[in-house]
């Protein structure tokens, strides 16, 4: 090939190169930020279930039709089901 042509196929691969670690990056912190996201989820539900399973008071989640989802051991130990 000739030199113009080597040069044109260098600078192509060069800037595809450049795209490729622009979108590498980008998908980097993407990943991260996720990551972020889900420690930050998993240490608030873990929050909401240390003060819901550790409270003195009768506490339950009820979904919007009414159906009992969840009751806290208090509960359970009131009604002697633990």
């Amino acid at each position: 090939i000739s030199v113009l042509m080597a040069a044109y196929l260098a600078m192509m691969v060069s800037n595809t190169m450049r795209h490729f670690q622009t979108a590498n990056r980008a998908l980097e912190l993407e990943i991260a930020e996720r990551r972020r996201l889900e420690n930050a989820q998993r240490e608030s539900e873990r929050r909401f279930q240390a003060i819901f399973h550790n409270s003195f008071q009768f506490t339950g989640l009820i979904s919007p039709d009414g159906t009992l989802l969840e009751v806290n051991q208090t509960a359970l130990n009131f009604i002697g089901l633990a």
